[in-house]
């Protein structure tokens, strides 16, 4: 006769604790992004993301769009930044691009995995509170 399977269920306090661990792995992976935007902005980023635009196929402008944070920077009357034709310039500048575009992707992440680390925070609160007016669910 084959052997039945049985399962067992967990205890609130097993419970609880797997969930205490997946949350702090995400704060760990939370600590780790927000590391990574903190490099990201000492290594050079501009306020909002450029296009890349030549002049006569030889001069690189980084444009910005109407309405983007150009906050520190120095525009000319075209909302561009002149970056010229030297190649050390033009490297240094879709450097910065990248670094920004990297930037503003992580942030969406990071600001999601907060949410979700607060969500879930919330929630083992009112499970823990549920719990307690139980006398069988233990913690």
């Amino acid at each position: 006769m084959p052997k039945q399977k049985t399962t067992q269920t967990p205890d609130t306090a097993s419970l609880f604790a797997a969930i205490a661990q997946n949350l702090a792995d995400a704060q760990r992976h939370l600590d780790d992004i927000n590391a990574t935007l903190t490099a990201l902005a000492i290594a050079g980023i501009y306020p909002s993301v450029p296009t890349e635009r030549w002049k006569d196929d030889k001069y690189l402008y980084i444009c910005f769009g109407s309405g983007a944070n150009t906050h520190g920077l120095t525009l000319d009357a075209k909302g561009r930044i002149y970056i010229g034709s030297d190649q050390r310039a033009i490297n240094d500048a879709r450097f910065k691009i990248a670094n920004t575009i990297r930037h503003k992707e992580l942030s969406r992440v990071a600001q999601s995995l907060d949410a979700w680390i607060q969500e879930q925070q919330h929630e083992i609160q009112h499970l823990a509170r549920q719990s307690s007016q139980y006398p069988r669910a233990k913690l």
